[in-house]
């Protein structure tokens, strides 16, 4: 049989399932047999209800046989409804499939469903339990209202134009008695930061130390910490500082220690900062491991931090948001084939943002085995 009429099989019974199974709540998931395999399907998410239109989304899994690893998708639906409050019923109809999203096959199996639903769907019954409804929309809603309370501040960017490190501490300097030492250990950073009543030293790498007077520095690099500091950083310890450095460090090339105490991010150049064309209207900084564009029409710069644009007149600042639906459209053109590709995903309306919150959106499941299975 033809991959095509294997997916209109799979996908007249993943419809036929997911009405028959919106209808008995207490039967989530269920699994139905399909021509060369096994269909499950999970409890359907609403996202949205606009007028009597509900729009909602399901997990599914398909297995070529019982013991086989399954291969997990998704689809979303959108339906009319009416609503009996009498007896607290919603009542869906004219069924459609809007999206899936499977690793292989997309394209035929949304045709099949597309298919299916429109010669099956008009007899089925797809009666659920209006509670469940309101329970859901009120998810939907408290996540929206999370949402508009989003953080949008910019960290502290800061921009240097030689080797710098970040080292963040969360908030000022919190010291701790090392067991069986005269020393303390300041326990709110990263690295290995250790006090021993008059300087502070910092191990950053493999045998890379610096001391400073204050946890803030400024820090200079110290060849030789005293030893029985430097034995204090076990080989087996999880420590940023374990790694060793790509060339040996000295106090000619040591990088600059920038100490912040918030959320911060740290730009760095190689010397001065030096960008190239990467389309029209937009550059890139070329000598930085940072995507740090140029936008020549404004004369803005832009990074994305966690997914959140900011942009400012200068490398030194000051940064501010930028919501992603308002970049200018030169973003949009960014090549997909490109080093900052990863920035399209951030980028409103390109098809790499869409597939992101597509892939968000895909509801999330997992095989438990009950036996030994053990939550805390």
């Amino acid at each position: 049989m033809s991959r095509f009429w294997r997916h209109m099989c799979m996908a007249c019974a993943l419809a036929i399932g997911l009405s028959s199974a919106m209808a008995q709540e207490d039967s989530w998931p269920r699994t139905l047999p399909v021509d060369g395999g096994l269909v499950t399907i999970y409890p359907p998410q609403v996202d949205s209800m606009d007028g009597d239109t509900m729009r909602y989304r399901a997990a599914l899994a398909y297995r070529p046989t019982q013991d086989a690893e399954p291969i997990f998708g998704a689809g979303w639906f959108e339906s009319k409804v009416d609503v009996d409050r009498t007896r607290r019923i919603v009542h869906p109809r004219d069924l459609k499939v809007v999206q899936t999203r499977f690793p292989e096959g997309t394209a035929d199996l949304q045709a099949a469903l597309v298919s299916a639903l429109a010669a099956e769907s008009p007899g089925w019954n797809l009666d659920f339990s209006l509670d469940r409804l309101e329970a859901d929309l009120q998810t939907v809603a408290a996540e929206q209202r999370s949402l508009q309370k989003l953080n949008t501040a910019p960290p502290d960017i800061l921009y240097r134009d030689h080797p710098a490190l970040l080292v963040t501490l969360d908030g000022q300097a919190v010291l701790r008695t090392i067991e069986d030492s005269p020393y303390q250990a300041v326990i709110n950073t990263p690295y290995p930061l250790i006090f021993d009543g008059r300087s502070y030293y910092l191990n950053v790498a493999k045998d890379v130390w610096y001391r400073a007077e204050r946890a803030t520095g400024p820090y200079r690099f110290e060849a030789q910490p005293p030893s029985a500091i430097a034995a204090l950083v076990q080989p087996n310890a999880e420590s940023a500082a374990l790694e060793a450095p790509a060339e040996s460090v000295t106090a000619a090339n040591a990088p600059e220690i920038v100490v912040a105490t918030r959320p911060s991010e740290l730009i760095v150049t190689e010397g001065p900062a030096v960008f190239v064309p990467l389309v029209d209207d937009l550059l890139v900084l070329q000598n930085s491991d940072d995507d740090v564009f140029m936008h020549v029409g404004s004369q803005q710069f832009y990074i994305v931090l966690a997914g959140r644009w900011y942009h400012a007149k200068s490398l030194d600042g000051p940064w501010a948001y930028r919501a992603a639906d308002e970049l200018p459209p030169a973003f949009a053109n960014i090549p997909p084939d490109s080093e900052q590709a990863d920035a399209l995903t951030h980028v409103a309306g390109t098809v790499e943002a869409e597939q992101a919150v597509l892939d968000a959106q895909v509801p999330q499941t997992a095989a438990v085995a009950r036996g030994p299975a053990d939550v805390d």
